[in-house]
C-alpha cells in the first residue's frame, strides 16, 4: 500500500514549496521500490544522492537495487539537487536534461543511470 501511494504521489512533485519537508529515507525507498537493475551481469555500481542536505546511497549489482541512508566513499556517480529532480530522474518521471534544468548536478559516470530501469 505504501509503495502504491508513493508512486501515485511522485507525479505531484513538480513544484517545491518553502514549507515542504524532506527526509533521506525517501531517497532510499524510491530507487529500491521503483527501479530494477537493467544490466544484472554488469559490475557493481554505486550512486551517492544528496537532496536538500539529506544523503542516501544506491548500490546496483547482481541484478538488485539496494539503498540505504548515508554516504559512501568514492561513488561511481553523485547526484545533488532538489528532491523532485533526483526522485523524478531515478523513477523515470523526468529525464536527465529536465532534472538538470531543475537544478540537478551529476558528477561522475552518468552511464550508471542506464542501469536503473523504472518499474511500475
Amino acid at each position: 500500500m505504501l509503495k502504491a501511494l508513493g508512486l501515485w504521489g511522485l507525479r505531484f512533485m513538480v513544484a517545491e514549496r518553502p514549507a515542504d519537508s524532506f527526509q533521506a529515507r525517501w531517497l532510499a525507498y524510491a530507487p529500491a521500490w521503483y527501479t530494477t537493475d537493467a544490466d544484472p551481469g554488469a559490475p557493481p555500481a554505486t550512486i551517492q544522492l544528496d537532496a536538500s542536505g539529506e544523503q542516501a546511497v544506491i548500490e546496483i549489482g547482481d541484478g538488485q537495487v539496494r539503498t540505504r541512508v548515508g554516504r559512501i566513499a568514492d561513488p561511481d556517480l553523485t547526484l545533488e539537487g532538489p528532491p523532485r529532480a533526483i526522485l523524478g530522474l531515478l523513477t523515470g518521471v523526468i529525464d536527465l536534461d529536465l532534472a538538470v534544468g531543475l537544478g540537478l548536478t551529476a558528477t561522475g559516470r552518468r552511464d550508471v543511470l542506464t542501469r536503473l530501469r523504472p518499474v511500475a
